[in-house]
């Protein structure tokens, strides 16, 4: 079996450095930084490993988010099918704004985050950009 990080680093080169759009390396690539990042959550006590798990975790999931935003050529679905019902809340926002499912993404906004000034810059993007009173309405709904 490979190295996860050699498997990384070798997807990263075929789609950000040789521009590759093949739908079935995006979907690997992001089923693999939600499966780094849920495997590198805490489940440690020991605080030396805690912490090095958190830097690698950091930086795992800040490539995921760039990612989601960045791509559209992979399986949003199956990349949802991995990381709902995870603490990946983020993730799971861009992931479910990406298809429109702007409701479930206020929900975690607003539930898991608890973060209502989030959840007011998430309607104020979806506003611009559908040029719509439809998200506003969804929230107040929550």
């Amino acid at each position: 079996r490979y190295d996860a990080r050699l498997i990384e680093g070798y997807l990263e080169f075929l789609i950000y450095e040789d521009d590759n759009e093949d739908e079935a390396l995006h979907t690997k690539l992001a089923l693999h930084y939600i499966a780094t990042a849920l495997s590198l959550l805490p489940s440690s006590s020991l605080l030396e490993e805690t912490e090095r798990r958190s830097d690698r975790l950091e930086d795992v999931r800040s490539k995921l988010l760039r990612f989601i935003d960045d791509s559209n050529l992979f399986d949003v679905h199956r990349a949802l099918s991995k990381a709902h019902g995870t603490p990946l809340f983020e993730e799971c926002v861009k992931l479910y704004c990406k298809i429109g499912l702007h409701p479930e993404a206020l929900k975690i906004l607003v539930f898991d985050l608890a973060d209502l000034s989030k959840a007011e810059a998430y309607c104020q993007s979806i506003h611009a950009q559908e040029n719509s009173d439809g998200i506003w309405f969804q929230l107040l709904q929550i």
